[in-house]
This record gives C-alpha cells, structure tokens and sequence, in this order.
C-alpha cells in the first residue's frame, strides 16, 4: 500500500529514493529510530495517506527543539489533511515542553513552504542542496 501512495514526486520531495517494493517501504517505517515518532495518516478507505513525525532535538531548559518531516499523498493534497495533522502534532510539542520547531523543505516544494508560513513557520535561511530551513516559537 505504501509503495503505491509514495510517487516518484512525493519521494523526490522527502530526498529518498522510489519504492520498488515493500521492503524497501518498510526500511522506510523502521528507519525512524528510537529518537523519531512517527504518526500515521489513515484514511477510513485508502490507507495509509501520509505520516508525521518529530525527533526531540535538545532537551534543556533554555531551548527545547523538535524537528518536523511529513508527506502526503498527491490525492489529499490542498485539502487541509496536513494543516489538521502538523497543528495536532505542535499541540502536543507545546504540552511536552518543546519551544521551538524545524523544518526543513526543499526550494522546490512551494506548497509545503506555503503550509509551514501559513502555519507560523519562519523561514530561518536557506542551507545548502537548495533547502530552506524553518522555524517556529512555540507561545
């Protein structure tokens, strides 16, 4: 399933490579590791349509940071999908005491750099193989 909601677009947009098999989508899964969690996007009749994940980046009592990643299948795109997954997931930062929120995105992908803005996200600057780092302080 996830091989067939993971485009060659939507690959190239998290910087992996295509999928040629389940193997390979379930490298994907386990690589998240014990300092990431990842969160699944279901819908009641596809499936699995995209997922959310955070890593804890420092845990000190000055600066506590998280970094983002996600993907959504082409097909749920621009339908508020991952505004409702990404303010789910900074409300539950915000309660563990996560000040401040990464994301990286690629020059390339407008639409997720429109997401992360509309959300509060800041672009910070722009780091090399053309991505924009962003970030958000959490009130």
């Amino acid at each position: 399933m996830l091989c067939n909601r993971m485009s060659p677009q939507t690959c190239r947009s998290l910087g992996i490579e295509i999928f040629e098999d389940v193997s390979q989508a379930e490298r994907f899964i386990m690589a998240a590791g014990s300092q990431q969690q990842r969160f699944a996007i279901r819908h009641e009749v596809h499936g699995l349509v995209g997922s959310v994940a955070f890593s804890r980046l420092t845990s000190i009592h000055v600066c506590d940071m998280a970094q983002l990643s996600y993907w959504l299948a082409e097909p749920f795109r621009g339908l508020g999908v991952m505004s409702w997954a990404l303010n789910s997931i900074l409300v539950r930062l915000k309660s563990t005491g996560v000040k401040h929120v990464l994301a990286h995105v690629y020059t390339f992908n407008q639409a997720s750099q429109r997401l992360l803005e509309r959300m509060g996200f800041k672009p910070c600057f722009e780091k090399a193989d053309n991505i924009v780092r962003y970030q958000l302080k959490l009130a």
